[in-house]
């Protein structure tokens, strides 16, 4: 599997221990002077790949994964968002918009953005499996009335530290559509997506472990502050 989680971990720790799919952000960066705040449910299912003879074997659902997120402008075009969730997996992750501007909801956007996430897990003999999971993402924006709907292309580079090591990489898509609460400045979230190794390497037979997540969210925000004009020219001095 992607993350390296072994055979015997429970359902719960296998959907949760790797990089979700879901992303909780959208392709228009966060300006200089706004903080985005919010909070959710997520739940999973997932495929689990034998790699003996062929067989998967779906698990059920899981109960929810609890997840915090913040992101706020650190200079124009670029935000910075950390998210936490009930097992304490922090992530870190920087956008960046190319497409679009970043106060006019009613535009398309598009942005590109680089995270972290290191964990460890249980594994088997009572040791820990150490775990970086990179999500490389680009975010597409469309306007749709009042709500917006945004495209990820998630793709995760997996490195499990120790135990031999080994290398991943992931291939995901999610879809989430955010609806503002009338003018204030809260709005409700729901996204959709899943993810699948593609191409495994290291001394693990990974491909052994292999499991296929997909799952949904749902959850609450709001935008504190108020955005800099970073574009604006200083006011020009009268002439005497």
């Amino acid at each position: 599997m992607h993350c390296g989680v072994r055979l015997l971990l429970v359902p719960l720790g296998v959907a949760l221990g790797c990089s979700t799919p879901l992303a909780n952000r959208t392709a228009r960066t966060v300006p200089v002077g706004q903080i985005e705040v919010s909070g959710g449910a997520d739940l999973f299912g997932a495929i689990y790949d034998s790699g003996e003879n062929g067989d998967t074997i779906p698990l059920p659902p899981v109960l929810p994964n609890l997840e915090l997120s913040g992101r706020f402008g650190v200079v124009k075009d670029v935000d910075l968002q950390l998210r936490l969730d009930t097992f304490l997996y922090p992530e870190v992750a920087v956008g960046y918009q190319f497409l679009g501007s970043q106060l006019d909801a009613d535009s398309v956007a598009a942005s590109v953005a680089i995270g972290g996430r290191f964990y460890a897990v249980p594994a088997l003999g009572g040791q820990f499996d150490g775990n970086l999971s990179v999500p490389v993402m680009v975010l597409v924006d469309i306007p749709i009335g009042p709500a917006t709907l945004t495209l990820n292309s998630r793709n995760i580079v997996g490195i499990l530290v120790g135990q031999g090591g080994s290398l991943s990489v992931t291939p995901g898509f999610s879809a989430a559509a955010t609806f503002p609460y009338g003018d204030s400045p809260l709005f409700l979230r729901t996204e959709i997506g899943a993810n699948y190794p593609i191409l495994l390497a290291g001394e693990k037979n990974l491909s052994a472990n292999a499991i296929a997540f997909y799952g949904g969210s749902i959850g609450i925000g709001y935008t504190f502050g108020t955005p800099k004009a970073l574009d604006a020219s200083p006011p020009k001095t009268p002439e005497p």
